[in-house]
């Protein structure tokens, strides 16, 4: 049980086209995002080859993820974890700070929040994913 929830003790990832099964695997990992690079790198040591595109929900949407298969050369139609809950009628009024709402200016590698100030590049951190994975974040 965690957060006082049930949760399944497998996870069974499926892989289909033309609504034949090609491959299967089984994880020991509640959640769909961790289970996808193993589930694909089976695939291609049973098919001899990756698959040219991957077709997957919100829940198999991450940094890791796109980029694994952009290494891999796969086509990737997979929305990111928070896309639906984006869409919800009040996201914008509840979450005005989100990353989303803040204006980009590329040339001064500078941020202007939703109030019109500009956030100044300080330093880049490197953060480890509890798998490992290395990613960069900007402060």
């Amino acid at each position: 049980m965690r957060n006082g929830q049930l949760k399944a003790g497998y996870n069974v990832q499926v892989g289909i086209q033309n609504q034949y099964i090609l491959g299967y695997s089984l994880h020991q990992r509640p959640v769909d995002t961790v289970c996808l690079q193993e589930h694909l790198e089976k695939f291609c040591v049973n098919m001899g080859i990756y698959p040219q595109d991957v077709i997957a929900d919100a829940g198999y949407g991450s940094e890791e993820n796109y980029a694994w298969m952009q290494e891999n050369e796969i086509e990737a139609c997979v929305k990111y974890n928070s896309f639906h809950y984006q869409r919800k009628r009040n996201y914008k009024k509840k979450h005005s700070y989100q990353a989303d709402a803040f204006i980009c200016h590329t040339e001064e590698d500078e941020y202007e929040c939703p109030e019109g100030k500009r956030l100044i590049f300080e330093e880049e951190r490197n953060r480890a994913a509890e798998n490992g994975y290395q990613s960069k974040r900007k402060i």
